[in-house]
């Protein structure tokens, strides 16, 4: 009942007008992002239940970033890495409890141009969601709870701030009143 896979994989993005035009940060020339990752993981599947673990390594090239000293976008080479870990459990037919949670680290490879930090900004150290929900018919309600770590690894010298951990709930509730239209 346990799959094992390993991947490997490469991915290109050009960059955005904004990034590119923008008239209060233009710089008119950059470079697209290009990702090699590699990713080790499992999953397993039981009757109501399952298990899917993920870690990656991620290496960004001429990864589109803004520095704030001189208030344009550059390319900068930086690493990305973590582990994703997601379960599930069918309480009965009605039931569903769900969880996931992820861990992520991210550097760039050499400081921006007159500044000394090298931790990527909008990284989510640790954060984790879990959800209950109800299913019958038509009828789905879902609650969930997404929790985050304080962040303590943080771009600072670019203007990034410590955030505190916090918690967020949410309730979906979803009415099948066709089968191709939902409320």
């Amino acid at each position: 009942n346990v799959d094992y896979f390993v991947g490997i994989g490469k991915a290109s993005r050009v960059p955005d007008a904004r990034e590119l035009y923008n008239p209060s940060n233009s710089t008119g020339i950059l470079d697209q992002v290009t990702n090699y990752e590699a990713d080790l993981g499992f999953k397993t599947h039981y009757d109501s239940c399952g298990v899917k673990g993920k870690v990656f390594y991620s290496l960004l090239k001429d990864y589109i970033y803004y520095n704030s000293n001189a208030s344009k976008y550059v390319n900068v080479d930086a690493t990305l890495y973590g582990a994703t870990l997601d379960a599930y459990y069918d309480m009965s037919d009605a039931w569903t409890l769900n969880y996931g949670m992820s861990y992520l680290k991210g550097q760039k490879d050499e400081p921006l141009a007159g500044q000394k930090d090298r931790d990527l900004a909008d990284v989510v150290p640790l954060r984790a969601i879990t959800s209950l929900t109800y299913h019958v018919g038509e009828h789905t309600l879902k609650t969930e709870m997404i929790a985050a770590k304080k962040w303590d690894h943080y771009d600072s010298d670019n203007g990034e701030q410590a955030l505190a951990g916090y918690a967020v709930f949410n309730t979906k509730y979803n009415y099948k009143i066709t089968k191709h239209f939902d409320v």
